[in-house]
Order: structure tokens, then C-alpha cells, then sequence
């Protein structure tokens, strides 16, 4: 009687579909989950509504690349080029996939133009995106000072009309295509620690 609620962190399909088929009430998922790193959408997430758990997104700013302050992939730290995003020749990579770079820069300009026009800055964009998702119901955002505390919660209060959602959505899904349902962003799909 003292577990109130049970959460699991990267539940796949399969590790969901055990814990779900053993009885077990799972209440939330945390995985990770941003306008660049889509792969929970093909089968995670509609599980996920379907036996009704909760979802919570990790790094949905990827890593600073949502936020605007890194204008081409040299700007970016090499430690945090080490995704599926970027290809496997990278230091410190250890999926050895080719990457889609080309796509990751082309979608992080379109939703740079699109927050833009939107008058908002990019980063709450981002995170009122991935708020708005259905199924999502937190969104854990990194911050490294006061001000982007502020300004993280300062997002949560940003409601994007269907429209704008529609536009994120198109333009981030050729990389959410190219990246396919993988949501171990750092390994291979034969290699993933998401099952």
C-alpha cells in the first residue's frame, strides 16, 4: 500500500506490452521526445494512449539545438553530436550510423523561421509543442540559470494554434521519416535498448 503511482523510464513496445500483460498499472512513460526526435510517435506513443499511460518527455530542446543559440553544427559542443542525428564518424559516437545532418539543419531552420513568425522565441516553441502532444503530459526541460527557468516555464503557458502545430509537424517530418520508430537515439535499431 505505499506505492501511490509507477513510473518506468524508455518502455518500449514490448517492455510495455510485458509490464502492461503481467497486471502491472503503469502510470507514466518517460521518454525522449522533441520537434527533432519523433520515433515515439509511430508505435510508443499510441500504446502508450491506448493502455492509457501517461507520457513524460526528456530533452525536448535536443540538447540546446532547439533553443536558436547554435547557428550551424560546428557551433554545437562535440559531446552533444553524438546522437543517431549526426553521423557515426563523430567523436564520441557510438552508433556508426550515417546521421542525418543535412535534415536535422534543414529542420531546426524551419522552426527557427516558423518561431519567428510566430513571434516567439524558438525554445518555448519547442516545449509548447511538445506539450501540446496528445498523451503528453509533462515535459522535463533542462536549465542552466535562473532566466532559462523563467523562461521554461514561461513556455508552458504558450498555446500553438492547429495551424502552427501542423506547420512544426511538416517540417521536422523528414527527419522523423529518415530517424524511423528507434527511439534509442544513440544505438542502432539492432542495438536498442528500447524494446
Amino acid at each position: 500500500g505505499k506505492i501511490r503511482a509507477i513510473g518506468v523510464s524508455n518502455f518500449g513496445v514490448l517492455d510495455l506490452t510485458e509490464a502492461v500483460g503481467a497486471g502491472v498499472q503503469i502510470d507514466v512513460n518517460q521518454l525522449h521526445y522533441s520537434l527533432l526526435s519523433r520515433a515515439i510517435e509511430f508505435e510508443i506513443l499510441p500504446l502508450c494512449r491506448t493502455v492509457q499511460v501517461s507520457v513524460t518527455t526528456y530533452m525536448p530542446l535536443m540538447q540546446g539545438l532547439l533553443t536558436g543559440k547554435y547557428r550551424a553544427l560546428n557551433d554545437v559542443p562535440p559531446f552533444r553530436l553524438r546522437t543517431r542525428h549526426f553521423s557515426g564518424d563523430r567523436p564520441m559516437s557510438r552508433h556508426g550510423a550515417p546521421g542525418a545532418e543535412t535534415e536535422v539543419v534543414e529542420a531546426v531552420n524551419a522552426v527557427r523561421a516558423i518561431a519567428k513568425e510566430l513571434g516567439e522565441p524558438m525554445a518555448n516553441v519547442a516545449l509548447a509543442w511538445a506539450m501540446a502532444r496528445p498523451g503528453v503530459v509533462s515535459v522535463i526541460s533542462g536549465a542552466r540559470s535562473p532566466e532559462q527557468v523563467a523562461r521554461n516555464v514561461q513556455a508552458m503557458s504558450l498555446t500553438l494554434s492547429p495551424e502552427a502545430i501542423a506547420q512544426l509537424d511538416s517540417a521536422t517530418e523528414a527527419l522523423k521519416q529518415i530517424l524511423g520508430s528507434n527511439a534509442d537515439y544513440w544505438q542502432t535499431a539492432e542495438n536498442s535498448r528500447i524494446r
